[in-house]
């Protein structure tokens, strides 16, 4: 692959977060690693791969700098591909910034740019994208869901089976050039079975993935739950509860939430976007009015509604429900607020409910376990898609797939080999970009800069 971006330079960063600890971690990768580990511990001594030694660090001037335990790696079982080695000193801002200080002004490195060892790995054929891309959100990971999608992609397990499919539509491909071949031959070819059955395969394996990606992307920035009711109705207190902090204004005044408020929440170590909306009443009031329509499409778009009502607010509320879609009740649980002053009688048929009492602190554990039994699907989904770009390419190749397959071969042979090879294209730019200073801009540079 060319690239005008790679250079065999020696790159050094700090692996390890900033700061004060035990152990700190310095990565050095390029052409000249294993010479300046030489010059560094063993002088005129041999030493061995993937050993660790423990040394003094002498600065180019011999200043001792710390005492440290390193090791050396060669190219095929380093990170990036490339002669590398670790440097563990003491843990100090001031004893790593000497020694990479050292490494920059008198040894011939330079700071690595974020994310330029994995990078260096992608461009030595030691990851493809979609590991780059795992290694990413599990760094980032905030829950152990996120967590596990992230270690499954970096395992290699959606890589793999984008190589089945990619070996289902070139042996479909196989046929169909035999097919145009030798069309002009008196032999049986009569292959259309063998195609469409090879793209049917790839088309379901991609299908499989593909829906999957509201569930597990949602895991990303949190499953969305939105709080949706009348004014009035607790919507706001029970949004303070979940945040455990006075975020949404409670007041008895309606129309005080013109607007909705999300923040993150952690139920059971899932995370979750909670999203308080503005009332929903007939209201002559246009800035009302836009806060309403707006918590009608943020409740579209979430996986879960808590629809809260109030002896109260009973009234308000069945008006209310001539504004809800139909379609929006089928992800909704009745939360009847303010049980303190008395049980709410009011069901919805196929609805689960609860009653909850700010006040009193209760209902909300039985709420809690509702609203994860809704969102089971969420969390056993057994593909991991979580990730646009990968969406985006996959979702085209897809349709290329679903359109080859939808006419006849016979006399449009060359359209279905087109729309073969674009489907093709299309999952290899999932693994690979032929421009690597797209991946640098769009991928490595949310990297830390040790990664």
């Amino acid at each position: 692959m060319e690239n005008t971006l790679y250079s065999p330079d020696l790159i050094c960063a700090e692996s390890t977060p900033s700061g004060y600890g035990g152990v700190s971690v310095i990565r050095v990768s390029g052409f000249e690693s294993k010479k300046l580990f030489k010059d560094l511990f063993f002088k005129d001594d041999n030493f061995l791969v993937r050993h660790v030694y423990y040394k003094k660090y002498l600065s180019k001037d011999s200043k001792f700098l710390d005492e440290v335990v390193a090791f050396y790696f060669d190219t095929d079982k380093s990170f990036t591909g490339e002669s590398s080695f670790e440097i563990h000193c003491h843990g100090s801002p001031l004893v790593v910034q000497s020694i990479l200080n050292d490494l920059c002004t008198a040894r011939g490195a330079r700071i690595a740019s974020p994310g330029e060892f994995s990078f260096r790995a992608y461009l030595n054929g030691k990851m493809d994208l979609v590991k780059a891309e795992s290694i990413h959100h599990l760094i980032h990971s905030q829950t152990n869901v996120v967590r596990e999608m992230s270690l499954s992609l970096l395992e290699g397990k959606f890589s793999n089976d984008l190589k089945r499919i990619k070996e289902k539509i070139v042996f479909a491909l196989s046929r169909l050039e035999a097919v145009i071949d030798f069309s002009d031959q008196d032999i049986d070819l009569n292959q259309e079975k063998l195609i469409r059955d090879s793209v049917k395969d790839a088309s379901n394996l991609l299908c499989e993935y593909l829906s999957s990606f509201e569930f597990s992307s949602s895991h990303l920035e949190g499953i969305k739950v939105s709080v949706l009711g009348p004014p009035n109705s607790g919507k706001s207190s029970l949004f303070n509860v979940f945040i455990d902090q006075d975020r949404s204004i409670v007041s008895d005044t309606q129309g005080t939430t013109r607007d909705y408020i999300s923040e993150s929440a952690f139920i059971d170590n899932y995370s979750f976007k909670l999203i308080d909306t503005a009332g929903l009443r007939e209201t002559d009031q246009s800035i009302e009015g836009e806060g309403i329509a707006k918590s009608i499409d943020v409740a579209k778009k979430s996986q879960l509604i808590l629809l809260m009502v109030s002896n109260d607010t009973l009234p308000a509320f069945k008006k209310m429900l001539d504004l809800i879609d139909t379609k929006i009740l089928e992800k909704c649980i009745l939360v009847k607020s303010k049980s303190d002053l008395g049980i709410c009688n009011f069901n919805i048929d196929n609805i689960l409910n609860v009653s909850v009492s700010v006040k009193l602190n209760s209902g909300f554990l039985e709420l809690k376990q509702l609203m994860k039994a809704m969102l089971d699907p969420y969390f056993k989904q057994s593909k991991n898609l979580f990730v646009e770009r990968q969406f985006q390419l996959l979702n085209s190749a897809s349709l290329s797939l679903d359109e080859s397959n939808s006419i006849g071969i016979e006399g449009h042979e060359d359209i279905m080999s087109s729309l073969l090879y674009k489907s093709l294209s299309l999952i290899d730019e999932v693994l690979y970009i032929e421009k690597p200073e797209e991946v640098r801009d769009k991928i490595f540079n949310d990297f830390c800069l040790g990664k």
